[in-house]
């Protein structure tokens, strides 16, 4: 499945994961830039030759195969998450932006991926897809990270709040389906429900169970 727009040279595989460049995305970046719509690596909304009603598409750089797979929403899947590990919006052929996007990578996120660490992350990603996708939780996955996404690009900062705390509802709906006994666990008492300020420390205290570290975060 094509996908776009990645503004980076990348070509990688294994056994179960193949994503390949097939266009100049240089030569793109530059197309996109002439236009005047560009600033600190983000696209502003471009002008209507781009698209209708606020809609418009930027170019295809990139195609990705899941061997076996014959799933198109799992591809999708894995080029939403694609997009989350460089911090840009990417999105299948055929999908279009309805924000301002990046057309830089690492402007929607705050940590750095080495390039031999995306495939095991895809991998993980296509294994949580396989083992939810016929609940929710796929879709909320996606949801969350559109949303974070989209609240990179909003100019007023009660937009950006917006889209993050829909973006953390989303977390949280995954977290006490797919952790419930975790979750329960943290409950306050019999009947009493985690209010929306402590969800975040509440998700992180649980993941941390599972061996995964937030000692960098403050709550």
């Amino acid at each position: 499945m094509k996908f776009r727009f990645l503004p980076k040279s990348f070509d990688i595989s294994n056994a179960r994961v193949s994503i390949r460049s097939v266009a100049d995305w240089r030569s793109l970046s530059a197309d996109i830039a002439s236009h005047g719509r560009v600033s600190n690596g983000w696209l502003q909304m471009p002008t209507p030759e781009w698209g209708r009603g606020g809609r418009y598409e930027l170019p295809v750089t990139h195609e990705i195969e899941i061997t076996g797979s014959q799933d198109d929403d799992q591809l999708r899947f894995s080029i939403i998450t694609l997009g989350f590990l460089f911090g840009l919006r990417l999105l299948p052929e055929g999908w279009g932006h309805l924000h301002s996007t990046a057309i830089e990578v690492d402007k929607c996120n705050s940590f750095l991926v080495r390039d031999s660490e995306v495939i095991p992350c895809l991998e993980l990603a296509s294994d949580f897809y396989q083992r939810y996708h016929k609940t929710r939780n796929a879709k909320r996955m996606s949801s969350a990270i559109s949303l974070l996404h989209w609240s990179q690009a909003q100019p007023m900062q009660f937009d950006e709040f917006s889209y993050l705390y829909m973006a953390v509802d989303a977390c949280w709906a995954i977290c006490k389906d797919v952790l419930s006994g975790k979750v329960q666990r943290c409950m306050p008492g019999k009947g009493q429900q985690i209010r929306h300020p402590e969800r975040p420390k509440v998700m992180c205290d649980v993941l941390k169970r599972d061996g995964i570290s937030f000692d960098s975060l403050s709550f």
